[in-house]
Order: C-alpha cells, then structure tokens, then sequence
C-alpha cells in the first residue's frame, strides 16, 4: 500500500525518477521547464505549499545551470513588464506570464523536468522585449542575437538596424542623443544614409526603440526604396534643378539641403567636377534650399565621386576663400576659422560658412576624429556671450 502511495504522490508532483531525469544541459533558449523555487528546506518553508514549484523560461545556457524567468498563472498588474507564452503542448493548463525584469539560475539541484519550447517567432518577441526593458549592460550578458529595431554603437556611430539578411547588417545611423519611445527623435530619418555592415566584431548593443517607432521606420524606408525605384530622389550627392539653377546637394542640415552652384560651360577659375558620366563646373557658391522645395533629383552621383568632390571642394575653399575677410558686407566676417562659440554649454569650433548666414561648427572633442558631426548654426541665433575669444595679456 506504502508503494502504491508512493507512486501516485510521485506521479501527481510530476518529478521523473532520478535515473530518468533531464540533464539541465540538454536544455536551449527559449525551453519551458518546471522547477523548483528554492534552494534548500528554509526557503521551501518561506513559500506557500501549492506555489513552491512552477514554470520558467530559460534565457540563457552556461556550464553547470540556466538563468531564466518565472511565471506566474495570474496576470500582474504590470503587464507591460511581462510576456504571456502560449504553448501547445506544455502540460501547462493555464495561461503563464513570465516576467522579462526578474531572473534566477536554476541548476540540476532545482530543475524537474521540461515542459515545452516556444517558437522561433515568439523567441524573437521575448528578445525584443526583454531588450526594451532592461538595461544594455543586462542585455549584453544575456547574449542575444541582434535584432531588426536593435540600437548599436559601431565605432563610436549610433545606428538602428531595419534588416538582417546573410550576416549582413543594414542599419540607419541615429543621434546619440534620442527617445526610444518618441517618434519626433526618428522623424527626419534620412534613409539615403543607410549602410550594410557585414561584421557582428566592433557591434556592441545599446538599446531596442518601441514596437510602434520600428513600425513607422520600417513604412519610411519601404517608402523611400519606392520612390528609389520610380525616380532619382534627392539626397547627398545627387544634382538639382531649383530656379532654373543647377545644383549639387553636399549635404543637410534638418529639413534643409546643402548645395552649391553648378554650371554646363566653364568660366575663369571655376573647378571641373564629374557626376555620373557628366562634366560640371563650379566655384563652389553654397546655398540652402528647404528640402519640400526639391523633391526629385537629375542624376546620383556615384560613391567615389562624391568622396572626390568632398575633396576637391574643400581644397578650392582653402584656396580661394578667406573666411575672416572684412569687405563683406555679410555678419560672417565677424567669425574666423577655429574661433569657438559655446552652444548648450559644449565648446565648438568654426569652420566654414554655408550661404550668407550659417557657419558650419564642430565640437572641440571631435575636431580631430575622422568622422565627426558638423552643427549648422545661423550666425543671427549666436549672441556675442557665446563667442570665445583669446584673452589679450
């Protein structure tokens, strides 16, 4: 009778015998299993009978245990911080929650048994989530894979990635200054910047932007590929045509292009520049043009050309131009090159003069990196306060 006791208490706790139970290192991510809450008799006695078994979630796999997350039968009041997994066939009669923000490791010593494993696609939905709530020094612990709506700094550069195919990454260089729950910090994502990288070395995770932010990005850039597909659309490096002018846009800053006169026939001392399979010519006079004023661009000039006109371009300021000449009638001459200006209490430097009346300005710190952020400030939204001079001895 004692046996037979035994056998049905055994059979309702659901515990395998010892010979027959599960390894914890047979078990992956994203595996349902049943365990023990505690580790010993004086934490059993701390947990109310019925409660002192139950479900977790495995995250992530080491040597001698797994680190997962517990669920729970009933809704929590912050649902937000939870993830409900429904599996078919888990042994599990009700719905479970498994809170994405409180994780405990479980080793052979508390594992029972597996119960089931969620599927690739609700696996890709726990990362997301538990990347959006948790902090990147937590995340990268965990090492998941990266994911489309992931935020990553390579080399110092922020990016969003919109695409995954063949391990390569594609994603849209961001601010590092940003809200991953507000749409007005990805509103003038500028799709013409995205890159593919083909390495996962130098990537380090930063933060997942909100399912609604991904959403919106993602229409922009389907959008942005169709007109790409019908017409040339204007972006840096392509030519212009505004006001019965030819243009070449070097660049934006907001919702405005940066641009400069170009010409078919040439003039004395006017610089020769090609795009695409055509010869321009151009002394380099900068404009700015509100970007709903151009919509469509002539021709795209190709990536080493528009590395070369950079080049070319910056060689005919140096020689041509001197940014502190004071027979201009313009407020600029009151700035030379690498005078600094205080803006949001960071130092900058001037660099150059963009139309009649923006100056185009570095942060001191980046002034000598390869890649660096230029600001474009107009000269009449500087106060005299702002302008660091050199103190007379």
């Amino acid at each position: 009778m004692n046996l037979i006791a035994s056998f049905i208490k055994k059979l309702f706790k659901l515990e395998p015998k010892e010979e027959n139970k599960p390894n914890i290192k047979t078990l992956k991510v994203g595996d349902i299993i049943w365990a023990k809450r505690y580790a010993n008799e004086e934490e059993k006695n701390l947990i109310e009978k019925g409660h002192q078994m139950g479900p977790f979630i495995v995250l992530k796999t080491m040597d001698e245990n797994v680190l997962c997350s517990f669920g729970k039968g009933t809704a929590p009041k912050d649902e937000y911080s939870n993830i409900y997994v429904n599996i078919n066939d888990s042994n599990l009669y009700k719905k479970t929650y498994f809170r994405l923000n409180d994780f405990v490791l479980i080793d052979d010593s508390t594992f029972i048994r597996k119960v089931g494993s969620i599927t690739d696609s609700e696996l890709n939905r726990l990362f997301s989530k538990i990347k959006y709530l948790n902090k990147s020094s937590i995340v990268n612990d965990l090492n998941f894979p990266l994911q489309v709506g992931d935020i990553i700094d390579y080399k110092n550069i922020y990016y969003i990635i919109l695409d995954i195919e063949d391990n390569n990454i594609f994603c849209l260089p961001i601010k590092k200054r940003y809200n991953k729950d507000s749409v007005s910090s990805f509103k003038n994502a500028n799709f013409s910047s995205i890159i593919k990288l083909n390495t996962f070395s130098d990537i380090h995770y930063v933060d997942t932007i909100s399912e609604g932010i991904l959403i919106n990005l993602l229409r922009g850039q389907n959008q942005y590929l169709k007109n790409l597909n019908n017409k040339t659309i204007a972006q840096r490096g392509s030519v212009v045509k505004y006001d019965d002018k030819y243009y070449y846009i070097y660049g934006e800053n907001g919702s405005d292009w940066l641009l400069f006169k170009i010409y078919k026939d040439k003039e004395n001392d006017y610089d020769k520049i090609v795009i695409n399979n055509n010869v321009f010519y151009t002394i380099y006079e900068d404009e700015v043009i509100n970007k709903k004023s151009i919509a469509s661009a002539l021709m795209l000039a190709y990536d080493e050309q528009i590395e070369n006109i950079k080049q070319k371009r910056k060689t005919y300021k140096k020689t041509h131009e001197n940014v502190s000449d004071t027979t201009s009638n313009n407020s600029y001459h009151l700035f030379n090159y690498k005078d600094v200006i205080n803006i949001d209490n960071e130092e900058y430097y001037v660099l150059d003069f963009i139309g009649k009346d923006i100056l185009k300005c570095v942060n001191k710190k980046d002034f000598n990196k390869k890649l660096s952020t230029a600001l474009y400030i107009r000269v009449g939204e500087i106060s005299p306060e702002q302008i660091i001079r050199p103190k007379v001895k």
